[in-house]
């Protein structure tokens, strides 16, 4: 794992499938206890960097964030398994299931917003404590962009 730009942890890139499918660095999945078929939200980033973060639904429910769920319960609400879109007050939020290969589905209701579609290529950051943050653009995605060091998975 690498670090740089204000000692934000990078884990590398990864890469969307032709199926809009992105795995998830191993690293993030041990550091975040992200198992093989969960459940996960994901939260639109901001407008510039694009892209979303994903957290493990269970860890949003006990966590600061969870009146994300409060606000808008389908996303707790639907099956295991099921996908939701929520068009949120200024953000777009996804329940999705990571699959048992590691790889989570970008709905594609929202691949729009996250900037996200075949082939695109984020960098796989740590988010915070409870969510890992995959970057579209900006400043950090620039830096980063000139570092062979940096693993890639896709």
């Amino acid at each position: 794992m690498a670090t740089f730009l204000d000692g934000k942890f990078i884990y590398g890139w990864v890469r969307a499938g032709s199926d809009n499918r992105i795995p998830l660095p191993p690293p993030a999945l041990k550091e975040y206890r992200i198992e093989a078929d969960s459940d996960l939200v994901l939260i639109q980033g901001d407008r510039e960097a694009g892209g979303f973060s994903a957290v493990p639904l269970d860890r949003l429910k006990g966590s600061a964030m969870k009146v994300i769920l409060e606000r808008y319960s389908q996303l707790a609400d639907a099956p295991a398994g099921e996908t939701v879109v929520v068009q949120g007050r200024s953000k777009i939020y996804a329940r999705t299931r990571l699959g048992t290969d590691n790889r989570l589905l970008v709905p594609p209701e929202a691949q729009k917003a996250f900037k996200v579609r075949a082939g695109s290529r984020l960098l796989a950051v740590r988010g915070s404590e409870i969510a890992i943050a995959l970057l579209a653009a900006g400043v950090c995605v620039d830096a980063a962009c000139g570092r062979e060091d940096l693993p890639e998975w896709g």
